[in-house]
């Protein structure tokens, strides 16, 4: 590092002598300036990237069609429920700055360090994370690396900030989960889209488990730590389908999660609470048991865990569209004419 900084560094060291404790002194020195180094040497407009003047872009022109209706339709599926934005900043008017842009569609939680980060990454379960880079403590890149491998985590987008523009630091950054990487100083509008079109992405992926998970309950397949934990969760709920009183703690005890942070995970992923996904498995597996078995209703009721028929039927008609019994008939009927 001393030698990068074009300095000089040298030790002095003795060993311990009679009635003379020993030391070692290291001795460092650097030019001052910036006159001996090459335009490679070093990182432009870093100390522009952290005045709030140089985020005022001439982009009042640009309007982001696309992202207002990838926006309305994110929040149309979310019952016009605020989404959750996490800014991990250390910068108080870069905080400010995104915070004030984003307060209006978005519960805001600030954090102003990398360790704050993650602990209230974990405590609220945000749906999405802005991070700075650079920050005492814990780093952003520490931060996407310690939210990406946790299990209740781990499915939160994230956009890292950094005046590092080098490449390989942008790699570095999405190699460990990163989402997307911005470099500093920015466009507000450029980091609006990007944030929007995360989370029409998440959504679409909310989309495709919640089809897997319909279709086939037990064949969901496993390619990423999210697909591992709907699959623990589902196999949990299946060998206890027929136990009525399967409930969101017991789920919660068997993945190590609160009910709170259990039930932002499901939701997150599948666009249901903890409660209609262990009822969606439930009624599933009822139908693929009326349509392969010769058990009645009240049969399939009992084994997927319901102790009320009628109840039964009701949860199933909402599901399906049809009563059991209509299910079943119109299963016959296919089946007769293949």
């Amino acid at each position: 590092m001393v030698e990068l900084h074009h300095g000089n560094i040298t030790v002095k060291s003795t060993q311990d002598k009679e009635k003379q404790s020993s030391y070692t002194c290291f001795t460092i020195t650097f030019p001052l300036g910036n006159s001996h180094l090459s335009e490679e040497d070093m990182i432009q407009n870093y100390k522009d990237s952290e005045n709030i003047s140089a985020y005022y872009f001439d982009d009042k022109e640009i309007e982001l069609i696309g992202t207002q209706e990838k926006k309305k339709d994110i929040l149309a599926n979310n019952d016009k429920e605020k989404p959750i934005l996490l800014v991990v900043e250390d910068n108080d008017d870069v905080l400010h700055f995104i915070v004030s842009h984003f307060e209006d569609d978005f519960k805001i939680i600030t954090a102003i360090n990398g360790k704050e980060g993650i602990d209230k990454a974990i405590a609220f379960i945000p749906d999405i994370i802005i991070s700075d880079v650079m920050m005492p403590e814990v780093s952003g890149i520490d931060l996407c690396r310690t939210i990406k491998s946790d299990s209740r985590t781990s499915h939160i987008p994230i956009i890292l900030l950094t005046a590092r523009s080098p490449l390989i630091y942008k790699i570095e950054g999405l190699e460990i989960g990163a989402d997307d990487y911005i470099t500093k100083p920015f466009s507000i509008k450029l980091v609006e889209s990007r944030v929007w079109n995360l989370l029409h992405s998440r959504q679409q992926l909310r989309d495709r488990y919640s089809k897997e998970i319909t279709l086939q309950p037990t064949n969901l397949a496993i390619t990423s730590l999210d697909e591992v934990f709907l699959n623990k969760v589902m196999s949990y709920i299946e060998a206890n389908l027929t136990e009525p009183t399967l409930n969101v703690e017991d789920l919660g005890k068997e993945v190590f999660m609160s009910r709170v942070t259990l039930y932002r995970k499901i939701k997150a992923l599948t666009n249901q609470t903890a409660i209609e996904f262990i009822r969606t498995i439930r009624l599933r597996r009822a139908a693929q048991l009326l349509q392969n078995s010769g058990y009645n209703v009240g049969e399939v009721a009992y084994m997927v865990g319901f102790t009320d028929v009628d109840y039964f039927r009701k949860c199933f008609k909402e599901q399906f569209g049809k009563t059991p019994k209509e299910y079943t008939n119109d299963q016959s009927e296919l089946n007769n004419q293949v």
